[in-house]
């Protein structure tokens, strides 16, 4: 008897990062690329999609420093990226604001950053 194969999860769309809903249904994925945030935007399929906000502002307590740290992350128009100024160990909870034209808070987000490990990705 023949039977159709279901997909398999390895061929499923992935959010790149640490995964967040967002309230429209979409999702966010939070990466650390070359001691850089990447903040990557997804449908409701979790397919990559354009930015839809032209910033955010990250802030989080590194291990390695003193105090909170706080990097703006502007458009590139496929993600939101930060200056190069994350350095491991990824032992923080990174919270994150995106901001419309005006600098007005529009989502937050908190992306627990240990479950990226040491590799980042």
């Amino acid at each position: 008897m023949l039977t159709a194969q279901q997909p398999a999860e390895e061929d499923a769309p992935k959010v790149k990062g640490v995964e967040a809903q967002r309230a429209n249904g979409g999702f966010l994925g939070l990466a650390v690329e070359g001691n850089s945030f990447v903040l990557r935007f997804y449908d409701k399929d979790k397919l990559e999609i354009p930015v839809d906000v032209p910033r955010g502002v990250a802030r989080w307590s590194s291990p390695q420093k003193a105090g909170t740290q706080r990097a703006i992350l502007n458009s590139t128009g496929k993600a939101l990226t930060s200056p190069p100024v994350v350095r491991p160990p990824l032992a923080f909870n990174a919270f994150i604001v995106l901001l419309s034209e005006d600098g007005e808070a529009i989502e937050s987000f908190n992306f627990n950053m240990r479950t990226l490990g040491a590799g980042g990705e």
